[in-house]
């Protein structure tokens, strides 16, 4: 019997990426835990940018008992709040904070502004999915 092995439909674009537009935020290095050891933590009004081209996008971040919360717009729309912090002692990485499926296939802005607050806002990496 022969195994079928399916490729990935899935890109994964990690936080340290050079299509990334970044106000306020600092990518921090030998982050171990993280997706490619690096998560980028941004503070006070920090803003995110990223254009892609493909039909579903996920976007993975870093929760933490201390972290803020960000709202995330998709070409120009607003999709809602998103808080990261969490009871976890330890915070948790790997975090789904956004998925978006069935969009039409072609280029899309997704933004993401964070909140007033000096607490931090994480963002690990993107899926795209072609």
């Amino acid at each position: 019997a022969s195994t079928v092995i399916k490729e990935d439909p899935w890109q994964t674009i990690e936080d340290n990426d050079e299509s990334w537009n970044y106000t306020g935020f600092e990518i921090q290095q030998e982050q171990w835990n993280a997706s490619g050891a690096t998560l980028s933590v941004g503070k006070s009004n920090c803003m995110a940018e990223i254009t892609f081209d493909g039909k579903a996008i996920q976007l993975f971040s870093y929760r933490s008992i201390d972290a803020g919360s960000m709202k995330i717009y998709l070409d120009d729309k607003f999709i809602g709040n998103f808080n990261l912090s969490t009871t976890e002692t330890y915070g948790q990485y790997y975090f789904k904070v956004f998925e978006k499926t069935a969009l039409e296939h072609k280029s899309h802005t997704l933004k993401i502004i964070g909140d007033q607050t000096l607490k931090p806002k994480t963002i690990d990496l993107i899926r795209i999915k072609n």
